[in-house]
């Protein structure tokens, strides 16, 4: 139930952190159409994006029984598709939103429609991914990947799994 309400809300609350900021910047004079905004702004997502990655660990670590064990490269590959630059989703959101925000500077008529069209189809792109069944998991994995790491096997059946020797009869179940 916990991974399906953060499932929903984490898309959300990361596009309306970068709507937040985009706008702000719009409207600030922070974001410029050949630089995009201030380093600032980029740091800040980053941050969130780390944070809520660690929250998530640590929430899926407590969450587990002690015996479950997790492989570091399961963590880290999620983590690369959800906090690195041009990789991650969420920071492809992030670039879109700042395209609707470098419209929306644009001071014209026509610039603000396309600004404010742009930032109203990011969020119901993500609505719809939330709402279609079919969807949903790539959304998921795109904000909370971390909570839907597969645990490793116990130590004795991935010993046994890996064995090259055929189990002997006494290893075999009844």
């Amino acid at each position: 139930a916990v991974r399906r309400i953060l499932s929903f809300l984490a898309p959300f609350a990361h596009l309306l952190i970068v709507s937040k900021l985009t706008i702000s910047g719009s409207q600030n004079g922070t974001l410029s159409a050949a630089y995009g905004l201030d380093f600032e702004a980029y740091a800040i997502v980053l941050s969130y994006g780390m944070a809520f990655l660690l929250l998530q660990a640590i929430a899926l670590r407590t969450a587990t029984p002690a015996q479950v064990r997790f492989g570091f490269a399961a963590f880290a590959k999620v983590a690369v598709f959800t906090v690195v630059p041009f990789v991650a989703d969420p920071f492809d959101s992030y670039k879109d939103a700042v395209f609707a925000g470098i419209a929306l500077s644009s001071g014209t008529n026509i610039g603000i429609a396309i600004g404010v069209a742009s930032l109203v189809l990011l969020w119901l792109v993500h609505a719809y991914m939330a709402y279609d069944p079919s969807l949903r998991a790539e959304l998921a994995a795109s904000y909370v990947g971390v909570l839907y790491i597969p645990a490793e096997p116990p130590t004795g059946a991935h010993e046994l799994l890996n064995s090259s020797d055929p189990p002997s009869a006494h290893e075999l179940p009844n």
